[in-house]
């Protein structure tokens, strides 16, 4: 028997009423393992922030309406329930950096951004980072990917 449910509460009830384990979603284990590796390093937290802030401000009307004037390429916020959520934002903020920067320099603008190129370096650096655990991800929606094989996936990724 399996069950397909978007709530914890009903997976876990359905478990326990058909007395069989709860196995749990990976891709929502290795989400969180995900979220670990940002909290555990400040400057990956930081600077995802900051992108979060610029994005979020980027959306606001002004702004927003200073940006479509520029390019067709919308901000994009992170799914926080996804992993691939943030990797997202930060590849989208990497490709609208140039006109990020240019909406900033208008007089009606209150976007902030991180315009330093080391800044963006560090950007760069870290959505290559998440474009690993990106790769892992979507491998664990392929059938007979195990969490095992998808630590041993990553560990291989990171020691390179």
């Amino acid at each position: 028997m399996s069950l397909i449910s978007d709530n914890k509460s009903t997976n876990h009830r359905f478990a326990r009423l058909g007395r069989n384990p709860f196995i749990g979603c990976n891709s929502h284990k290795l989400n969180l393992e995900d979220d670990y590796i940002i909290k555990k390093d400040s400057e990956l937290s930081n600077a995802i922030y900051n992108v979060l802030e610029t994005m979020r401000e980027a959306k606001q009307l002004k702004n927003s309406a200073l940006l479509r004037n520029i390019t067709d390429f919308e901000p994009v916020m992170h799914n926080k329930t996804r992993c691939s959520g943030t990797y997202e934002m930060l590849k989208r903020f990497l490709s609208i950096r140039e006109e990020l920067l240019e909406v900033r320099s208008s007089a009606d603008s209150t976007l902030p951004i991180g315009g330093t190129l080391q800044f963006h370096t560090k950007v760069k650096k870290f959505k290559s980072l998440l474009s690993e655990i990106d790769i892992v991800a979507k491998s664990l929606q392929t059938k007979g990917y195990t969490l095992a094989q998808c630590r041993d996936d990553l560990e291989v990724r990171q020691s390179v």
